[in-house]
């Protein structure tokens, strides 16, 4: 796992996923995404899961020219007053855009978010792979999935969740390789 920030939950997450590289964002943005984009490319990730949309942004960046794969969730209604900059980046820049509830889907599509709609899937509670179609498949991966997950350890973002995830994956047998970022 890749991590930028400590926070209330990193103790635990460290305790249940084995290996962490923290990288920090010091103060120059550009060489942090440079470090970032190094760090995804040299893990070999294929999924960049984002849940705010700096973390989109950052993670659409970071893999601009890759085949790295940017899926973002929608956990709420901030992003509707987002500067157009930002909106364009994360709505072109995401391969899959989830959103928590049809409702909330809805709600974004009606106010206009762009590209194909069909991008946009509804993911109740948890993630779903077979919401997402072939987006797991690489050609030069094999079998094997390489996911990656930008965020914190915040307590409000339940990384445990996310830990028990990774779990059920290893118990059915999904040949697998995640990167915390």
């Amino acid at each position: 796992c890749i991590y930028r920030n400590e926070g209330t939950m990193s103790e635990d997450f460290r305790n249940n996923c084995g290996r962490l590289l923290k990288l920090e964002k010091k103060d120059n943005w550009a060489k942090y995404l440079l470090k970032l984009r190094r760090t995804l490319i040299q893990e070999k990730v294929t999924i960049v899961h984002a849940q705010t949309s700096l973390n989109a942004i950052t993670a659409v960046l970071c893999t601009l020219f890759t085949n790295i794969r940017v899926v973002t969730t929608f956990h709420g209604f901030y992003f509707e007053n987002a500067p157009k900059w930002k909106k364009w980046i994360v709505y072109k820049g995401s391969k899959k855009i989830a959103f928590v509830s049809d409702y909330m889907r809805q709600h974004y599509i009606q106010k206009g978010i762009w590209g194909n709609i069909d991008r946009y899937v509804v993911v109740y509670n948890g993630i779903d792979f077979n919401k997402f179609g072939d987006i797991t498949k690489r050609s030069n991966s094999g079998n094997k999935v390489e996911m990656c997950m930008v965020g914190s350890f915040g307590l409000t973002r339940n990384q445990m969740f996310v830990c028990k995830f990774l779990e059920r994956l290893n118990n059915q047998g999904v040949d697998f390789h995640f990167t915390f970022v």
